[in-house]
């Protein structure tokens, strides 16, 4: 998986003269980064969730955390406030004098003191949304615990997963390690997901993958959004989930099929994010390699903006956003 602010990598796919070649079992090794977000300005706000203005626990079955009605709270629990002081925990957590949300007076933030073991601390469903249509989500988060506090820290290792209905995982992201600041500083962590023909409802699940005792996994979130990107797809991109570049002269490149289509732009991106192939023509495909190197095996995302003919308002593209599994 890869860190959606900076790809902490021990290899990188198709970039190492000695690559690791391993077959990623099923799709769940899949994940965003933050250069994965919805092309131009996007469209309609779904959802956004500011955590209200109130205190009281959360709507039953979005957090297996324990609530409590105070400011700072141990481990395992969480609340929603308007502000932290400096009474947290002899000053070790940061003074943060408002929520993120921009323009708001009184609004609360998700304040979370991570357990001892890892495991899902959140989630929200959505419905009503539109097949064969991509979709990004967001979050804002910030590690509460003060930079230089602590010599061994311990610091909140998150991954946000997107499901369908029916438990499918449409998009996994690892957020990777919340560090510590100096200042209070919020940072946003985004991907993109196309919903499947068959369901217009998904889970967006947190997933803290920290569980040592110790000095630290204190974290703060704000402003949960799922913004959908374009319009909902009529007429959808096929591109196969699977293709062989071993030279064989069967599925040796990764076609993109759709005949009314007029322009597009196709982005593929590796298990980090970073981008291995671009083209803006059908008759450009890719043959499964980078910068004249072989990819290894594995399982990578794609993001296709495009327009069609015959479309009222053609300036607008359809987004979407899939996963293509490489073999060799």
């Amino acid at each position: 998986m890869v860190s959606a602010i900076a790809c902490q990598v021990g290899w990188r796919v198709c970039r190492m003269g000695r690559m690791i070649r391993a077959l990623v079992v099923g799709w769940l090794s899949m994940a965003g980064t933050m250069a994965q977000t919805c092309p131009e300005s996007g469209g309609p706000l779904i959802v956004s969730e500011t955590f209200g203005r109130t205190a009281g626990p959360l709507p039953d079955n979005q957090t297996s955390y324990r609530y409590v009605d105070r400011t700072c709270p141990d481990d395992g629990e969480y609340t929603r406030t308007t502000a932290l002081d400096s009474a947290c925990f002899s000053n070790t957590w940061h003074v943060i004098p408002r929520d993120h949300t921009p323009g708001s007076t009184g609004g609360n933030m998700l304040i979370i003191n991570g357990n001892f073991e890892p495991g899902e601390f959140y989630q929200q469903s959505v419905t009503g949304l539109c097949p064969n249509t991509t979709y990004e989500v967001s979050v804002w988060a910030l590690n509460l615990l003060r930079a230089g506090i602590c010599e061994n820290s311990i610091r909140p290792n998150l991954t946000m997963r997107v499901e369908s209905a029916d438990g499918e995982v449409l998009q996994l992201i690892d957020l990777g390690e919340i560090i510590e600041t100096e200042r209070p500083d919020w940072r946003r962590y985004a991907t993109v997901f196309s919903v499947p023909k068959t369901s217009a409802t998904v889970v967006i699940r947190f997933i803290n993958n920290q569980g040592l005792r110790g000095c630290g996994n204190d974290m703060a979130l704000d402003d949960i959004q799922l913004r959908q990107c374009s319009v909902c797809a009529t007429n959808p991109v096929q591109i196969p989930d699977v293709f062989t570049p071993n030279g064989d002269g069967i599925n040796d490149d990764l076609a993109v099929y759709l005949d009314t289509m007029i322009s597009y732009d196709l982005s593929i991106f590796d298990r980090w994010g970073t981008v291995v192939f671009t083209s803006n023509t059908q008759s450009r495909r890719w043959d499964g390699t980078y910068a004249g190197q072989h990819c290894p095996a594995g399982a990578y995302t794609y993001q296709i903006a495009y327009r069609l003919s015959g479309v009222n308002s053609p300036d607008k593209p359809y987004v979407q956003t899939g996963r293509v599994l490489l073999l060799r």
